[in-house]
């Protein structure tokens, strides 16, 4: 109910709100996140920061559209500290991101390791060929190769793996 109640204070805000900025000390279900987000539906966001508010693979399922459905560009994305999420909830979310565009994506302390970042590279390339120019992944486990990968996916977008 509060999130539902938020996220029709969110829409009463447009389509002047440029910043979203949300760090939430307990998860917010997947429900909330929808009802939270029902009220965002333009692309005016330059700024989007989800930044340690516990978000899983449902949660992810539920934002990953809402944010293909508002086709903003973000001038910066914020998803650090979101540590629950697996391979498929991290494409969840960059696909909803690639629907507009971003600029820079923050995924450090995510739990990035080899498996996770190897899945989701053909997004990295989607949101690159969009105007992706800065993804940090620091303090997350990955090997050189995988780096090197990422290296080259971000450096050589319209080329494929």
């Amino acid at each position: 109910e509060k999130a539902a109640a938020a996220g029709l204070q969110l829409g009463a805000l447009q389509p002047g709100l440029r910043v979203l900025s949300l760090e939430l000390k307990d998860a917010l279900p997947a429900e909330g996140w929808d009802a939270l987000l029902a009220g965002v539906t333009q692309g005016a966001l330059e700024g989007l920061e989800l930044r340690d508010c516990h978000l899983d693979d449902a949660s992810a399922a539920v934002i990953g559209p809402r944010l293909e459905a508002m086709r903003a560009s973000f001038d910066w994305v914020d998803l650090s500290r979101n540590k629950a999420l697996t391979a498929a909830g991290w494409r969840s979310l960059l696909r909803g991101l690639a629907a507009g565009a971003a600029r820079s994506v923050d995924l450090a302390q995510c739990g990035m390791d080899d498996a996770k970042m190897t899945a989701i590279l053909p997004e990295v390339r989607a949101l690159s060929r969009a105007g992706l120019s800065h993804v940090d992944v620091t303090d997350n486990t990955m090997s050189r190769e995988v780096w090197g990968m990422l290296v080259a996916c971000m450096a050589g977008a319209s080329e494929e793996p």
